[in-house]
Order: structure tokens, then C-alpha cells, then sequence
């Protein structure tokens, strides 16, 4: 059995292209997301094998309903016994394949499945961990392929998929401006220009990955970042205590930034961000780094005493060895410009940081779709607990040094000057 669907030259070039993995930056109204539906309705009518399972995923649940629902249902309908359930967004064939809607903000809930195909709608709004922890195992059993499509917003991991995998053998990576689609008609994109910023033009529909995440609170500062080289190898230097900033929650992530300090520079050599574990599993995650610690900086809700044990969560550390130091309790907003403030002080390392990286670029003001605006508050998401280790990481450190400058030669490098500093080691590890 086929679909029906009248394809555009550019979705035709597509299909013809696809290999196991794809990634696809579309301009907006290229017809990604309908392109990608009618590929799961296909490969799920003629896989042969016994109950073919397939998946599309956007950044939220809610958005999955939105932007696809309409058109698997639509497809369905031509399906002779195929029957839809919309509690669950789910479409059952009548060869015993499934395609079924999902929202990565609940990622977890698609453990221990397997895949035979998943389309992953907006990539760059989703929590890395989605793909490398969850989506990418289920596909194993079945050799499943994957799609990956989206707009740019800014340099983050759909960015880093499409540069890192254009040459590998088993992806396709293909970019689809609309100045070149021939899709949207020139006194459209010039209407669309004149009422939009040059970066929001560049992004939308010139698939540039320049410009940073409309709403994001660092995005700017973090591509400044990049632009500086910032953001590369930042060795572990021995003679440096290394601190570390928390955020942890109960039945939330946990999110911990590794740094060291050197007069005003900061240099972010690690990070980690888990969920579900109490605090001794963080100690012990401290201790198998090896690293010889300074102070550990905590936020105010470490003074709370827990119901169970009676103590707090900083009565907990220091009976675990942790030098901590609870941080002042500030507002939201003063947090984030102490963030913004350091974050210019700061060099990353882009392998073992790159999960907090990705929160600092990610973290943003909440839509207010009734309003057509942003909130003045921000979006909690996956982001939000690597920001808000970062801002206490800035509260701790802020009153340190009072001026941005360097203290040591402009033409010495960053490694030389850790390896020429006399610094402090600790005599524990924690």
C-alpha cells in the first residue's frame, strides 16, 4: 500500500537521499514536518516485520499534538484499517505497526522500547540526553533509521549533528534555504524580511546558525564565547583546587559545574547533570573524578531540613567530607545578571561541559502564547538546572574580583598562565 503525496521538488530530492541517518535544516514553510510524517506512514506500511514501531518527537508533548497530529490523522484516513486513539497520539495499522507522538520533556517514558524509525521535530530544542541515552538505543534492535529536522537556533547539538556528520557514509545532511527552494515566493520573503530583524530573517528562513535562541538569557554571550574560542579544551590543572556550583533537586535533575579559578578567569572543566539519586550518589560521583577540591558552592535550599532525617542537605554534605559554602538567596532576575557578568570570564570545556553548554545557550523566558510574548519568567526545562548551577556558581564567586581585565600578559595563553600560577592544592579530594 502507498501514500498519496503530491511531493515539492525539494521534498523529492530529499527522499531520494535518505540514509539511515538524516538530518534536514529547513527554512519555515518548507513542509518538513508533513514530508516526515508521510515517510513514517510509509516505511510502517511496508516494513514486513512483526509489529514495526515508529515515532515522532517535538520538544514538548503539546507541540507534538499541534504541529502533526492533524497530519497523521489525515494519512490514517486513507488507510483502510487503520484506527487512530487520541488519548494516546497514536495510530495503529492494519499490518500491526504503531506510529505514535511523543514530547521529549518526557523522554524517559520511551525506555525500553525498540524503533524500526523516529522523527525528532525540532532536535534543537531537546534535551541532548534524549537521543544518546534513550532514542538512539531503541533503534539497535532493529537497525531503525532516524530523521532529524528543525530550524537553526543557534550553535547547539543540531547544529553539531549537521557539521559533524555531513561526510559520514551512513547520513544524509542536507540545508534548504529559502532563497534557493524557489517555495515561498520573493515578495513573500521580502515582506518576512522588512518585518523581521536581520538575525530572525538569517535564522528562519536562511538557516543560519549564527544568531542565538530568541528568549535566551545567555545565547548572545555564549555565541561571543564561541566567536572568543572560549569554548574548546580546558585541561584539569593540578596545582588548582576545583570548586564546584550546585543545583539540586529532589525528584528533579541535579546538575553540578566543575571550575577553577585563576585571578578573574574561570575555567569550566567539567560538568555533570543526573536525576533520581540523593546526595551521597554526588558525593561519589566527586570522589571518581579524581579532582583535588576546593570549595563547594551550594544554593540557599541546602539549609532546609529534611522531614525524614530531621537534618539539612548542608548538615548531609559536611558529614560526607564536602567543604561547602551556601551562596546568598537572590531573585531570578538578580541571578542571571550575576550569571551574565562571569560569563565573559569564562573558558569551556566543549566535550565534558557540553551538557551544561547546552543549557546556558538553552535557557530561556517562557512563551506566553495568549500574549504572543515572553514571560518574565524563565522556561523550567532540562535547561533550567544547569543555569541555575551556573547562577550559583556566579553568586558564589561575584564579590571575588571586582575587575574584568586579565592580571597576567596579554600575549601569554591561557594554559601557560595555569601552568606559571603557584596555586593551591587541597589535602583531600573533597
Amino acid at each position: 500500500m502507498q501514500i498519496n503525496f503530491e511531493l515539492r521538488a525539494a521534498q523529492a530530492e530529499i527522499l531520494g537521499e535518505l540514509k539511515r541517518f538524516n538530518v534536514l535544516v529547513c527554512h519555515r514553510r518548507f513542509g518538513k514536518t508533513v514530508l516526515c510524517i508521510a515517510r513514517l506512514a510509509q516505511d510502517a506500511l511496508a516494513n514486513k516485520q512483526n509489529a514495526p514501531r515508529y515515532a515522532y518527537i517535538a520538544p514538548l508533548f503539546r507541540q507534538a499534538k499541534q504541529v502533526a497530529w492533524d497530519y497523521l490523522k489525515l494519512f490514517a484516513a486513507n488507510i483502510p484499517g487503520a484506527s487512530i486513539n487520541e488519548a494516546e497520539l497514536r495510530c495503529d495499522l492494519p499490518n500491526g505497526g504503531r506510529i505514535q507522538l511523543f514530547g521529549a520533556d518526557n523522554y524517559d517514558a520511551l525506555r525500553g522500547i525498540y524503533l524500526d524509525g523516529v522523527v525528532m521535530d525540532e532536535y534543537a530544542q531537546m534535551p541532548p540526553k534524549a537521543w544518546s541515552e534513550v532514542i538512539r538505543p531503541a533503534l539497535s534492535d532493529r537497525k531503525g533509521w532516524a530523521i532529524f529536522i528543525g530550524t537553526p537556533k543557534g550553535k547547539n547539538q543540531f547544529w553539531k549533528l549537521y557539521y559533524e556528520n555531513r561526510d559520514a557514509p551512513d547520513w544524509y545532511c542536507g540545508m534548504f534555504r529559502a532563497s534557493e527552494t524557489g517555495i515561498l515566493d520573493p515578495e513573500e520573503l521580502e515582506s518576512a524580511r522588512r518585518s523581521m530583524s536581520e538575525d530572525e530573517f538569517e535564522q528562519e528562513y536562511e538557516c543560519s546558525f549564527a544568531a542565538a535562541l530568541q528568549g535566551a538569557y545567555f545565547g548572545k554571550l555564549m555565541t561571543q564565547a564561541d566567536r572568543d574560542g572560549r569554548i574548546g579544551l580546558v585541561p584539569y590543572q593540578e596545582n588548582i583546587p576545583v570548586n564546584t556550583a550546585w543545583d539540586i533537586g529532589i525528584g528533579d535533575d541535579t546538575a553540578i559545574w566543575f571550575f577553577q579559578q585563576l585571578g578573574p578567569e574561570i575555567a569550566i572543566i567539567d560538568y555533570i547533570q543526573e536525576s533520581g539519586q540523593g546526595l551521597g550518589h554526588y558525593v561519589r560521583a566527586l570522589q571518581d573524578k579524581a579532582y583535588i577540591y576546593g570549595t563547594h558552592y551550594v544554593p540557599h535550599d541546602f539549609k532546609a531540613r529534611e522531614f525524614g532525617s530531621g537534618k539539612s542537605r548542608e548538615e548531609q554534605a559536611r558529614s560526607l567530607g564536602l567543604k561547602v559554602k551556601v551562596v546568598p538567596q537572590l531573585s531570578v532576575d538578580d541571578g542571571i545578571n550575576a550569571a551574565r557578568l562571569i560569563i565573559p570570564r569564562c573558558r569551556f570545556d566543549e566535550k565534558k561541559a557540553a551538557y551544561g553548554i547546552e543549557c546556558l545557550r538553552q535557557y530561556r523566558r517562557e512563551w506566553d502564547e495568549k500574549l504572543n510574548d515572553f514571560k518574565q519568567r524563565p522556561l523550567h526545562d532540562w535547561a533550567s538546572h544547569g543555569a541555575d548551577a551556573f547562577r550559583t556558581m556566579a553568586v558564589g564567586v561575584r564579590d571575588q574580583y571586582h575587575k574584568p581585565e586579565p592580571t597576567w600578559p596579554a600575549s601569554q595563553t591561557f594554559n601557560e598562565m595555569f601552568q606559571n600560577h603557584i596555586g593551591h592544592r587541597g589535602d583531600s579530594r573533597i
